[in-house]
This record gives C-alpha cells, sequence and structure tokens, in this order.
C-alpha cells in the first residue's frame, strides 16, 4: 500500500503544481497584452497628435497659396471674400485635425479597456490555478486518507448494526 499512495502523492502535487503554474503562466501572458495595449493606446494619441500638425500645416499652406491666388488675380486682400475665404480653410483644417485626435483618442481609450480587460482576465486565470491546484491537492489527500471512493463514503448514511437483524 506505501507505493501506491506515494504514487498518488506525487501525481496529485504534479497536478496541482501544474494547475497553479497554468493560472502564473496565463497571468504573465496577459500582463505582456496589457503592455502592448497602453502602448498601441500611446501610439495611436501620438499618430494622431502627429497627423493634426500635418493637417493644420496643410491648412496654413492652403490658406498662402489661396492668399497668392487672390492678389495675383487683382482681389483686395483686406476684402470680405478674401478674409473668409482663409478663416474657411482655416477652420475646414482645424475641423479635420480635431476630428484626427478624437479619433486617435477614440483608439487610445479602446486599447486602454483591453489592457485593462487582460489585467483582468490575468488575475482570474492566476486565481482560477490556485484554486483548481488546492482542490487537487485536497483531492489527492482524501484519496490518499480514505481511498478512491472517499466522497462516495463520506456521502452514505452510517447504519448501525442493529438495523441489519444482526
Amino acid at each position: 500500500m506505501g507505493i501506491e499512495v506515494a504514487l498518488l502523492a506525487a501525481s496529485t502535487a504534479l497536478a496541482a503544481g501544474g494547475a497553479i503554474y497554468s493560472g502564473m503562466q496565463q497571468q504573465e501572458a496577459m500582463e505582456v497584452n496589457a503592455e502592448l495595449a497602453r502602448r498601441e493606446a500611446a501610439s495611436a494619441e501620438a499618430t494622431a497628435a502627429t497627423q493634426a500638425q500635418r493637417i493644420r500645416r496643410a491648412g496654413r499652406a492652403q490658406v498662402g497659396e489661396a492668399t497668392a491666388a487672390l492678389a495675383a488675380s487683382g482681389v483686395d486682400l483686406g476684402s470680405t471674400t478674401a478674409i473668409r475665404i482663409g478663416e474657411e480653410i482655416t477652420r475646414n483644417a482645424e475641423s479635420d485635425a480635431y476630428a484626427t485626435i478624437l479619433s486617435g483618442k477614440r483608439q487610445a481609450t479602446t486599447a486602454r479597456d483591453q489592457a485593462a480587460v487582460s489585467e483582468w482576465q490575468g488575475s482570474n486565470a492566476a486565481t482560477s490555478g490556485l484554486i483548481s491546484g488546492v482542490g487537487t491537492a485536497l483531492g489527492g489527500y482524501g484519496r490518499a486518507r480514505y481511498g478512491s471512493n472517499w466522497i462516495k463514503a463520506a456521502n452514505t448514511p452510517i447504519v448501525e448494526r442493529s438495523s441489519w437483524g444482526g
């Protein structure tokens, strides 16, 4: 009987350790995913800010080109038409820049939310692995202590001898 108990103990220890280790590995993988998502968020914001700067520069260049074209055609640059054209180009460029920044912020928020979900999933995986490992260890102890039918035996009512007729 000694070897059976030793094998059962070793088997239980390996299964419990494997469950705990698996949970730890899953948590580590989810932490890596969370870090990648945070980097993606930062990148989305930086890319949007850079693109917004380009849009604004292009808008200023377009205002300059429109001003030069108006001056070349003899339009008074102080006239309402010339001023409105410049304002409209600037307004459109700023609107596009703002939309780009908002889009980048939405992407960043989504990535940060994914990072939080990954961290939560990692924590749950570690907890699940620990619970599974402890459950396996307790089950192994019960089998070693009470035999393979220890759960069935624990749920079977005790009948007194006198009720058997003997």
